[in-house]
């Protein structure tokens, strides 16, 4: 029974030692793409509330009616803030 059939020669290690040092680099950009895409979108998204709220552009998720809300007023002789 001559020879075993999965030995591999030395080009078919280097062969498949880059064919796995290519997919891991390929993997780390997908990870980093996906996650500086989730870390833009919350961003924006947590810009646009901050920006809502100061406005008083706040609305109910479920009925997609404006909420009121109510800001204190300052009282007269009160420095703003």
């Amino acid at each position: 029974m001559g020879t075993d059939k999965t030995l591999k020669t030395g080009s078919e290690n280097g062969y498949e030692a880059r064919v796995r040092r290519v997919s891991r680099h390929i993997r780390h950009l997908g990870f980093a793409l996906f996650g500086g895409g989730a870390f833009l979108m919350m961003v924006m998204l947590m810009a646009s509330v901050v920006s809502g709220n100061r406005h008083g552009e706040v609305y109910d998720p479920f009925t997609h009616e404006k909420l009121q809300v109510d800001q204190p007023q300052p009282e007269q002789g009160e420095p703003l803030p």
